[in-house]
């Protein structure tokens, strides 16, 4: 688990560095958007306790106005980190996007990129992957950093609040955050299928719309048919296995959470009765329970996010690991306009060892065009 956190914290590192003003706006917004959340109930609780004991009035409206007010700050906050965050994000993912997009690695001397991926498939994986990692790049520094910070001091007021209840609260929420990382341990290959098996649709997709008048000249509409219903049952199957794993996420923590609520309420209720507790302190413990509940969904909800990130990272990596077999020669300076193509004698194959073209000649005249239909059956226009 450390050497995962630690590829993640080195992942972010890299990326988010050069956006270091945004970032730093990000976090004076979280922080004290967490300061404000953690004081406002706090204050809504003394309301109640001095509205129950007889206060005067210009108090009680006093502290009315200042819970409404910590409130609307809180707002306002949150529309700025998600601001700062939204523009951190598309900043960071223009880094691994460009250089999955750069010349060098989409130069068609790649043989072996050629023939393991189809040109849809390298499109998904470059637009689908880098969407789900934009995601990872906004959200999981705030949900992640800003939620646990939230957990940690909403359980320091509850342990001095009451102990009993901060324990109940603090045992039910390291259950919670146990089994979810085990969940996203095991959703992760899972998620990694679904991502592959979505890569193949799409590259299947290209290759024959590309193609869409040689199928039908040929008669092989059904055919394609056929083979879009395997891919897409092949994907379904995917997505079922990742989302049950995602939906038992939500399950066991909204389980654990409920557990946790009815312990909290049930010593509140106790202690009330007793006389040890003030109604503004079942409200404060209250509060603070359903609190305690908001961060946990969400970093729920950034694990379920990073399940599918987790997979987006290895496939992007993997792209980016890819060299060009061709290397660049001095370049010529070409002349203006239209230009002739001359092969001499040409022999080419994708695999070697297989040839696909052998000792071909041919001169094409400026302006014209050639087609040439590949293995696939897909017309290819030069």
């Amino acid at each position: 688990m450390a050497r995962i956190l630690r590829h993640y914290w080195h992942l972010l590192a890299r990326y988010l560095r050069p956006e270091w003003p945004r970032v730093t706006l990000l976090a004076t917004a979280l922080l004290s958007a967490l300061g404000l959340q953690v004081l406002a109930p706090f204050i809504a609780g003394r309301f109640l306790d001095r509205a129950t004991s007889g206060a005067p009035q210009g108090e009680l409206v006093l502290l009315a106005l200042l819970t409404i007010g910590l409130a609307l700050a809180v707002q306002l906050l949150a529309v700025a980190e998600t601001y700062a965050a939204e523009h951190v994000s598309w900043a960071a993912i223009q880094r691994p996007a460009g250089r999955q997009s750069s010349p060098t690695y989409w130069r068609l001397g790649q043989r072996r990129s050629n023939t393991a991926h189809a040109p849809g498939e390298l499109l998904e994986r470059v637009d689908g992957d880098v969407a789900t990692l934009a995601r990872f790049f906004s959200r999981f520094v705030v949900s992640v950093v800003g939620n646990g910070i939230l957990i940690l001091a909403v359980l320091a007021m509850l342990v001095a609040v009451d102990w009993r209840a901060g324990l109940v609260l603090g045992a039910c929420v390291a259950l919670a955050l146990v089994v979810m990382l085990r969940i996203r341990a095991t959703a992760m290959p899972a998620w990694a299928a679904e991502r592959q098996a979505s890569a193949d649709f799409y590259g299947f997709l290209g290759d024959y719309l590309s193609g869409l008048e040689d199928v039908r000249a040929n008669g092989a509409a059904a055919f394609v048919v056929r083979r879009c219903a395997v891919q897409m049952r092949s994907w379904l199957a995917a997505i079922r296995r990742a989302q049950l794993l995602g939906y038992a996420l939500v399950a066991s923590s909204e389980g654990l959470f409920a557990i946790g609520m009815i312990l909290a309420l049930a010593v509140s209720a106790a202690l009330f009765g007793s006389g040890a507790f003030t109604i503004g302190t079942v409200y404060l413990i209250f509060q603070y329970t359903e609190m305690l509940r908001r961060p946990t969904e969400q970093l729920r909800n950034e694990v379920q996010d990073l399940q599918q990130a987790d997979a987006s990272i290895g496939r992007i990596e993997a792209l980016l690991a890819t060299s060009s077999q061709l290397r660049d020669g001095p370049g010529l300076v070409l002349p203006p306009g239209p230009l002739a193509v001359e092969l001499d004698s040409v022999s080419f194959g994708y695999v070697p060892g297989q040839a696909v073209l052998r000792n071909v000649s041919i001169r094409l005249q400026p302006g014209r065009t050639l087609g040439v239909v590949g293995e696939r059956a897909v017309a290819k226009r030069r």
